[in-house]
């Protein structure tokens, strides 16, 4: 069975390039920014690792607008899924805004966009993965 990754991302464009990556990487995915929707798929099967992007513009939680910080904390305040791994990506670049989301997101990483380097995306995954399963 294949490992599944949820990627809560909005932009289209962002959602076909991790659903390529990933598919051909060996991933099963979840791509939505449908924040309901990605919680009742972890009450089915939890994931080895969410995606967030850290802006999302159109996003909702129970009727409630929120963006990949708050969904991320939502996320690893829960009981039942605060053991998944969760990568934001952002483009926020300076080091303290960096330290603040990751802080704020209580995300176990953080990796900026634009993406160019696929293979470090790659590696920061497997990473976040190894860390979990220690």
């Amino acid at each position: 069975m294949q490992e599944r990754i949820f990627v809560v991302e909005d932009d289209a464009f962002a959602q076909q390039f991790y659903g390529f990556l990933l598919k051909k990487n060996g991933y099963d995915t979840v791509i939505t920014d449908d924040c309901d929707k990605i919680v009742e798929e972890m009450e089915k099967e939890l994931p080895v690792l969410i995606i967030m992007d850290v802006n999302l513009t159109n996003s909702y939680l129970n009727g409630k607008k929120v963006d990949g910080i708050e969904f991320s904390k939502y996320i690893k305040t829960h009981k039942n899924f605060n053991s998944i791994p969760i990568l934001v990506i952002t483009a926020h670049s300076y080091d303290a805004e960096r330290k603040k989301i990751l802080e704020e997101s209580m995300a176990d990483g953080i990796f900026p966009k634009p993406i160019y380097d696929f293979n470090k995306l790659l590696q920061t995954i497997n990473e976040l993965k190894r860390k979990q399963a220690a």
